[in-house]
């Protein structure tokens, strides 16, 4: 409440200043500033906890957490596809960039995980036309004669925030289950999942 300061003296022209009204009215407007301080906390608060319990929506901003080879058809790796999992962040009220993108303070940073926010696989759309040969997504052609030896497609890196979006997967009876740990088990035995689609294009990096 902004009712617990006393209104400063108001200044009569011909009167004299004195020490002790110039602190009077220090003290008044400090407080004043200071009262305005805690309602931006409280508001900044306010926010943070709407923003954490919205729900999972089709449109959300996501962090790379981790990076697996998708060998399900690639054992070798040769066609470079990944399978990312991700964790739904949010924006805080501060503006710009992570000011310490590194610390271990979660106050240092402005994209923090969202309390009940998507947790899971992710893919790349740059990625789904990859063969390994060729032009791949991202445009660069992997055959090509100036493609340096020793050079490779390479993974989103881990950390990384994008834009991400969530599709619902319905089951398709009629083709098996694209999972890794057993190809044998059908569609038509799973319940429709999620899973996050984002665009990002993947860096080439190697040794010549």
């Amino acid at each position: 409440m902004v009712d617990s300061y006393s209104t400063p003296h108001r200044w009569v022209k011909g009167e004299a200043i004195t020490a002790e009204k110039l602190d009077a009215g220090n003290r008044a407007i400090t407080e004043i500033i200071n009262q305005n301080r805690i309602l931006l906390d409280r508001l900044d608060a306010i926010e943070r906890q709407l923003s954490e319990q919205m729900p999972v929506s089709g449109f959300m901003f996501v962090r790379i957490t981790s990076q697996t080879v998708d060998t399900f058809d690639d054992a070798a790796n040769d066609v470079k596809r990944w399978r990312y999992g991700v964790s739904e962040v949010y924006k805080t009220g501060k503006e710009g960039y992570d000011y310490q993108p590194t610390s271990g303070d979660e106050d240092a940073h402005v994209w923090r995980a969202k309390r009940n926010g998507f947790v899971g696989n992710a893919y790349n759309t740059i990625e789904n036309m990859n063969t390994g040969l060729g032009i791949q997504g991202h445009g660069v052609d992997v055959d090509g004669a100036n493609y340096p030896d020793g050079f490779n497609v390479m993974p989103a890196p881990i950390g990384c925030i994008v834009p991400a979006w969530i599709i619902t997967v319905s089951p398709d009876p009629t083709q098996h289950l694209r999972d890794d740990r057993d190809t044998t088990v059908s569609w038509e035995h799973k319940i429709p999942f999620n899973e996050a689609w984002f665009s990002y294009n993947n860096p080439d990096d190697g040794t010549c």
